[in-house]
């Protein structure tokens, strides 16, 4: 009987302690849905990647490829460029500086 009794007051502080734990953790972890802020990868990855892209598609040489600077667009980057047979593109990034398409322009 004395074990009865003593259960049901830790069971009565057990749920607030747990509780309050579960809140502090929730409140403490950032929201990324509503603010994200990645810094994008260096431009010269960038450049590689549209290099490697751009290589594969014209089928040409690396050495006959020339970029422009690169641009910066509502939450997107974009490369121009062209390849040693006036080909023109454009290697188009996201947000966190990951390659998304290679358009001929």
């Amino acid at each position: 009987m004395m074990t009865a009794l003593f259960r049901r007051p830790v069971a009565g502080l057990l749920l607030p302690v747990c509780l309050l734990l579960a809140g502090c953790q929730s409140a403490s972890r950032p929201d990324h849905t509503s603010s994200r802020h990645f810094t994008p990868v260096p431009v010269e990855m960038m450049a590689a990647q549209c290099l490697g892209q751009v290589t594969r598609r014209y089928n040409t040489r690396p050495d006959t490829v020339i970029f422009d600077a690169p641009e910066a667009f509502q939450r997107s980057y974009e490369i121009r460029g062209a390849t040693q047979r006036h080909e023109r593109f454009t290697c188009t990034f996201d947000d966190t500086g990951k390659f998304v398409s290679l358009s001929m322009r």
